[in-house]
């Protein structure tokens, strides 16, 4: 590594992350990676211990916590504006024209498809909203005769305080949604991503009051968060445990390249 360079950011393919993210331990610096941030949860888990021992910063990627209409959303809920939270569903869908020769369709390189790159951020945005999760299942699938990972899954969980939830994505639904609907004893929030607004009404609220998703995007949050994390600014919002968690949970639901089901 240059010398003087104290933060990594890593942007490669997944089977990478791993063997990247020691060198820059080893190297001595903190380390922002996206996710998934290794092929599975022991490597994560290893990881974790790395960065820990060394006194190092590992920032998982997961930069939909930074979202502006999530990040609304979650003052809402600590405000107890929504009640109890009784649903959540996400969904991240697109049409992304994969092939055959592309990278993400080795599962040696990639680990594996939609569930892992778009589903993984769902489940962690529903642990930040809901809490842990205590139970799931999965079924996946590929629509694309090319492919050899599922470019389609949906993730059916609940959190140990009883909220229900449902993750969908997909690479191959053209005019795809991209949406967080959160739905409580007390009142509804919608984050839409696709309109940049956020949406929601409350028990003693006649209409639906809408916002619009102001300020820097998530990504650039995050970019921010981390660096203010490195300094001692701030607080991690995510920490290597929720990769670790979210590479549990997605191995739970599909152990295969294409399970169709399985009970975690």
């Amino acid at each position: 590594l240059t010398p003087g360079v104290n933060v990594v950011d890593i942007c490669l393919p997944n089977y990478l992350h791993f063997e990247v993210a020691q060198a820059a331990f080893a190297a001595g610096c903190h380390v922002l990676c996206e996710t998934p941030v290794a092929l599975t949860a022991a490597e994560t888990s290893k990881l974790e211990s790395i960065a820990f021992e060394n006194n190092l910063r590992f920032y998982p990627g997961f930069c939909h916590r930074l979202n502006p209409g999530i990040v609304f959303a979650k003052e809402l809920l600590e405000n107890d504006d929504l009640g109890m939270i009784r649903m959540i569903r996400a969904r991240f869908s697109a049409n992304t024209n994969l092939h055959k020769d592309h990278w993400v369709n080795e599962p040696d390189i990639s680990g594996g498809g939609a569930a892992r790159y778009l589903g993984q951020h769902g489940l962690d945005m529903f642990r930040y909203l809901a809490g842990e999760i205590s139970s799931c299942y999965g079924i996946s699938t590929s629509f694309s005769p090319e492919l050899t990972v599922e470019d389609s899954a949906v993730f059916c969980v609940q959190s140990s305080g009883g909220t229900l939830g449902s993750i969908e994505v997909s690479w191959s639904c053209p005019g795809g949604r991209n949406i967080v609907e959160i739905y409580g004893s007390a009142g509804v929030c919608i984050v839409d991503y696709d309109t940049e607004q956020v949406r929601f009404k409350t028990a003693d609220m006649v209409v639906w009051e809408y916002r619009d998703m102001q300020g820097p995007d998530m990504f650039h949050r995050q970019i921010l968060h981390f660096a203010d994390v490195v300094r001692g600014i701030q607080s991690p919002i995510a920490g290597p445990a929720d990769a670790v968690r979210a590479n549990e949970i997605t191995e739970l639901c599909f152990p295969q390249k294409l399970s169709q089901k399985c009970l975690g």
